[in-house]
């Protein structure tokens, strides 16, 4: 399911066309978690013809490698082969070409949504598209997890990705590995959306590196602040309350 994508199809696409013409080279996929990257490596799989002479190189979660200057070099190697180099990541794109998978906007949500629940009624499709923000692996985990009460209507929408949600482990992973300096500015930013990263800046005993490292995973966007919302210990919790409550001026 690529809807909204039709701008990077058509570069893979490209890709693969100028590899069958025996022009090779590389395309770089960025985007956050959940964004849809392996979706649109399948489907450049799935893309290719059974006849064809051109070779398709697939690299997933590239921004998880130790050492990426061997992509690079090995873009370069391809240029006049028919090979297409399709790499995935949530990184740099090292100097390649690259396109970015961005949150799908409301409309396109809806029509994943109603693709994957036919019949779901507006209301509970408008609440779902706005929690999921655009994020297409969250609409897919939101939208099958759905209870019966809650497509009949007699229960709420959800607030929170489902507690076995891929995308949950992954942002709560993620999280749990930073140092305790970065998770303790993380809950800070976390437990109340007007803290910036000028405000953690500013913040006693709190370091440029961990802040630093706290909005590169709150980079991910509203839906990573929604989802560690509710993974924050309760402990960790308070101590970012009682933090900010020392160390920011009172509102008017």
């Amino acid at each position: 399911m690529l809807r909204g994508r039709e701008r990077q199809r058509v570069a893979v696409d490209a890709l693969l066309t100028r590899a069958r013409a025996g022009h090779g080279g590389a395309l770089v996929l960025r985007g956050g978690a959940g964004s849809g990257k392996s979706a649109m490596l399948d489907a450049a799989r799935g893309s290719l013809t059974t006849t064809g002479r051109e070779v398709l190189l697939c690299v997933d979660d590239a921004h998880l490698l130790e050492d990426t200057d061997w992509l690079v070099e090995l873009a370069a190697a391809v240029a006049d082969e028919p090979v297409a180099l399709l790499i995935a990541t949530e990184g740099e794109p090292h100097g390649l070409p690259w396109v970015r998978l961005d949150p799908l906007d409301h409309a396109d949500s809806l029509r994943v949504l109603r693709a994957l629940r036919p019949g779901l009624a507006p209301g509970l499709a408008d609440d779902v598209a706005d929690l999921a923000r655009g994020n297409p692996l969250a609409l897919t985990e939101l939208a099958r997890a759905l209870t019966s009460q809650q497509l009949g209507g007699t229960a709420p929408a959800p607030d929170a990705l489902p507690e076995d949600s891929s995308l949950r482990a992954r942002f709560r992973a993620r999280f749990r590995a930073l140092p305790e300096q970065a998770r303790f500015a993380v809950a800070l930013s976390v437990v109340d959306d007007e803290v910036d990263a000028d405000t953690l800046a500013r913040m006693p005993d709190l370091d440029l590196a961990a802040v630093e490292e706290a909005n590169a995973l709150l980079d991910g966007g509203p839906l990573v602040r929604s989802t560690l919302r509710t993974e924050l210990p309760l402990a960790l919790r308070y101590a970012a309350h009682a933090a900010l409550a020392a160390a920011l001026p009172p509102g008017p």
